[in-house]
């Protein structure tokens, strides 16, 4: 801009001025200026951009998805995916990712638990669950994605599995019913996902209205369909008619998966002591 500004924005004595510069990158403003010399980007040793894929899978590690194991039953929480769960609000998402969270410590997992929940919430669980108190916990109830994304990277070693409960919570959209406010918003994760395949991402969220049962699809989940649409793996969670601690959770959508599994007819006991999958619905 200055350089322009200098020839008195005339573009011959611009062109001239330019080919007695080391310019790597010129904006978009110069296309307007036919046959103008820019500098070519060196020669590199970088692969090429495009491949077929034969190819680039012969010059890549084999990477086999593995899961982390939900209540015991795997083949649904894959590490390098996001996996959205979705529920109603007070349906028990967070109950669920407590006691997932209780069984993947006991696997010596390292996990990133970004919450909305309050520290004496949490002060009251790890009374009755002492092996909580290892979660790693974020220290503020709202910033930028690119601020999580950029205190994660930093975590040595890298976290087995990262949670945001809720997703809507950590995101800055104004209107999350807006597709492209959420695409941006959203982003910094899904980024950090690929970078990261060894670490499974739960993102959970909200369904539009009260749902029972398997009477739910990809449709139902709050907010812009991107929030659908950016996910690996989507799974719901419902209420069971007639069974106040039972839930049932259903796998609606997963891209390495040829078939759904099942849905998980699951229960809390009682005394909260236990959540268990008791079968197939």
């Amino acid at each position: 801009n200055e350089l322009w500004q200098q020839v008195d924005a005339d573009p011959e004595r611009f062109k001239e001025a330019l080919g007695q510069c080391d310019i790597r990158a010129i904006g978009q403003f110069l296309n307007n200026l036919p046959d103008c010399p820019i500098a070519r980007l060196p020669e590199t040793d970088d692969p090429p951009l495009l491949m077929p894929l034969g190819e680039l899978l012969a010059t890549s590690p084999e990477q086999e998805l593995e899961y982390v194991p939900l209540l015991g039953v795997d083949g649904l929480i894959a590490r390098g995916v996001i996996t959205l769960l979705a529920a109603q609000s007070k349906a028990g998402k967070t109950t669920l990712l407590r006691y997932a969270c209780l069984e993947w410590l006991r696997l010596g997992l390292r996990i990133v638990y970004l919450t909305e929940e309050p520290l004496p919430v949490w002060r009251e669980r790890v009374k009755q669950f002492p092996a909580l108190s290892q979660l790693i916990l974020n220290t503020l109830s709202r910033a930028h994605p690119e601020r999580w994304v950029a205190a994660i990277r930093t975590l040595d070693p890298k976290p087995d599995i990262v949670i945001v409960d809720t997703i809507r919570r950590f995101l800055p959209a104004r209107d999350e019913n807006d597709a492209a406010t959420v695409a941006r918003a959203i982003a910094p994760f899904v980024d950090l996902a690929r970078e990261m395949p060894h670490t499974a991402f739960i993102l959970a969220h909200h369904t539009r209205k009260h749902l029972i049962g398997d009477e739910v699809d990809t449709t139902d989940i709050a907010g812009s369909h991107v929030y659908a649409a950016e996910v690996d793996t989507l799974l719901t969670l419902t209420k069971v008619r007639e069974h106040k601690q039972q839930r049932l959770l259903t796998p609606l959508a997963g891209r390495a998966w040829v078939f759904a599994p099942e849905p998980l007819v699951l229960e809390l006991s009682e005394d909260a002591s236990e959540y268990r999958v008791l079968g197939t619905a």
